[in-house]
């Protein structure tokens, strides 16, 4: 996908993924063609008790700053994960 899509598109800015095991979580942020940063983030719970405890990833974009804050939560456990892994602000601004 990476070679073949996402590196070729000045545009494209952000990549998620899944399906991987170990502890299921990922990012990085890596350089495509036209020099532009594409933020990468693996979310992927499904290897957790009752296939993923309903863990998902939330994002809130702030345009003015270009910041993106993360975090993870569980509606079935009713929490979030307070860790670096779960817990982390990006930049999305380009620079």
């Amino acid at each position: 996908m990476w070679k073949k899509l996402v590196s070729k598109y000045e545009n494209m800015f952000m990549v998620f993924s899944g399906h991987i095991l170990n502890d299921g979580r990922g990012r990085q942020i890596s350089e495509g063609e036209k020099g532009n940063k594409v933020i990468e983030i693996l979310a992927n719970y499904q290897m957790l008790p009752k296939g993923g405890e309903g863990w998902l990833r939330i994002l809130k974009f702030d345009p003015e700053t270009g910041k993106i804050q993360i975090s993870t939560y569980s509606p079935l456990l009713d929490k979030y994960e307070e860790n670096a892994e779960n817990k982390f602000e990006l930049d999305f601004s380009n620079k």
